[in-house]
């Protein structure tokens, strides 16, 4: 080995050991969520962490200082009885409710402004829609920067309106007739951009009766039309799609793993990454199977039958800084124990229309191994990685299970429980550009009274995250600091 090679490694190991034991954790007081429909932890641009919770009725922010010190609770007034929230975002120094409501004939789309600190600023309307033409219920999509957003609805035709965030005045708005491009089950993404453009993907004939698999991806074109792109899976199925964009090289990519027969037994990955300035009417994706290698390194010295591994889903689409592309994938199934019919209810319970604990379904979740393909911007593949973990939990629609991935300019983190129980080891794996990597344990949460849910952490900085701990109805944060 060389003498630069070498100090490489070396520079390598070092850094490792410092992320193994460098970690300092935080962690929050406890927050009664009992009567909560749903919460959503965000960092704002000072350094404090906000929660904000919806009751239906009522909703709050409990603000966090940057060491998760508990500062107040801020209730959130609106001045409509009834309203949907659809989003609630940080933008510059100020904290953006979105929602809509409906007042006689009038669909109104609006937003609460507060500040860092969840004072009242002000309410603005941002768009008025006559109620007659709102068939289908809206969603909402945010740009990266978070500077544009895009309210829409997908129907019989997909209606599109994008706001500038700073400005709060409407961009554009427009509707397009869907026949033959998709259909509201087909729907997979809504992208709108830091420049306001929209891309909108639809998965269509994705079963076993048909032979001619493909995506409809729509790409909005000076903002007032859009230009259709179809994309063709012959022969082959989709266990599930991701779409990323890249602000910064205006690049767009897909991809997803492929079965020759079924969607539960996959046979190899397919990925579309180009320049949107390139995008052609008719694509084509680049399709990568399995080899014997990467079968046998999954189920050891077994070989899976005809390169099949199973159960495997794709997770996260993450951008490459040269352009290119990594996929993870993670194995998820799901066994009923017991069906929510085949219970009969014994003397004095509730009545079978009843929410009872013993009528409803049973079931067992497992989120196992995960596979990585790295790949340059042209389809070839760099590199690929099989990381192992067993995760089993019963009866929690898996919310503790799966991972966080946190992403710093040189490394990825994919951080999870090692197992789904009260004391528990908290693990990452690390992973260098050049698919190397380590597994080390972050923290361990014997006695503490923790339940971390990783799907739900959120990056706060270069070098930290916030992950929830949901526990009898009680929530806290834990902040981790590399």
């Amino acid at each position: 080995m060389s003498r630069k090679n070498s100090l490489f490694s070396l520079l390598f190991i070092i850094l490792f050991n410092v992320m193994t034991y460098g970690q300092d954790v935080k962690v929050s007081r406890e927050i009664g969520i009992r009567n909560e429909f749903v919460y959503e932890i965000m960092p704002d641009l000072k350094g404090n962490t906000l929660v904000y919770r919806d009751r239906g009725n009522q909703f709050y922010f409990d603000i966090f200082s940057s060491n998760l010190d508990f500062q107040r609770t801020a209730e959130i007034n609106f001045e409509q009885r009834r309203v949907n929230v659809l989003q609630v975002a940080p933008f510059d120094t100020t904290i953006h409710i979105y929602f809509n409501y409906y007042q006689q004939d009038t669909f109104y789309f609006s937003r609460l402004i507060y500040s860092a600190e969840a004072s009242f600023i002000r309410q603005d309307t941002l768009v008025k829609i006559d109620r007659s033409a709102v068939k289908e219920k809206f969603r909402f999509a945010i740009s990266q920067d978070q500077t544009k957003i895009a309210l829409f609805s997908i129907g019989e035709n997909l209606t599109t309106a994008v706001f500038d965030v700073g400005a709060g005045v409407l961009l554009y708005q427009n509707i397009l007739k869907l026949t033959g491009i998709g259909e509201r089950e087909n729907f997979r993404n809504f992208t709108v951009t830091d420049d306001g453009n929209v891309f909108v993907l639809f998965e269509v004939d994705n079963d076993s009766g048909e032979k001619n698999h493909h995506f409809n991806l729509l790409k909005s074109i000076d903002n007032q039309t859009y230009s259709l792109h179809r994309i063709p899976m012959p022969n082959k199925y989709s266990s599930g799609v991701k779409f990323a964009y890249d602000n910064k090289n205006r690049r767009l990519g897909i991809a997803g793993l492929y079965s020759n027969k079924y969607e539960s037994e996959t046979n190899g990955y397919y990925m579309l990454n180009t320049k949107v300035s390139e995008l052609q009417t008719d694509e084509g994706f680049v399709f990568v199977e399995y080899d014997d290698d990467l079968v046998r390194e999954m189920y050891g010295k077994k070989k899976g039958k005809n390169n099949e591994i199973r159960d495997q889903v794709i997770k996260k689409l993450v951008w490459r800084a040269d352009g290119g592309l990594i996929l993870i994938t993670e194995m998820e199934k799901e066994y009923v124990r017991r069906s929510a019919l085949s219970t009969i209810p014994t003397l004095g319970s509730p009545s079978l229309g009843s929410q009872n604990y013993s009528n409803r379904g049973l079931v067992d979740y497992y989120h196992e191994d995960m596979m990585i393909f790295s790949v340059f911007p042209d389809g070839t593949e760099h590199w690929r990685k099989i990381l192992f973990k067993k995760q089993f939990s019963q009866d929690d629609d898996g919310a503790f299970s799966s991972f966080f991935l946190f992403a710093t300019p040189s490394r990825l983190h994919i951080v999870y429980n090692d197992e789904i129980k009260n004391s528990n080891t908290i693990s990452e794996y690390v992973i260098d550009p050049l698919g190397r990597f380590e597994r080390n344990a972050v923290l361990n949460t014997d006695y503490q009274g923790l339940k971390l849910r990783f799907q739900d952490a959120v990056q706060t900085g270069s070098n930290s995250f916030v992950v929830p701990s949901e526990k009898n109805y009680k929530l806290s944060l834990v902040k981790v600091t590399f």
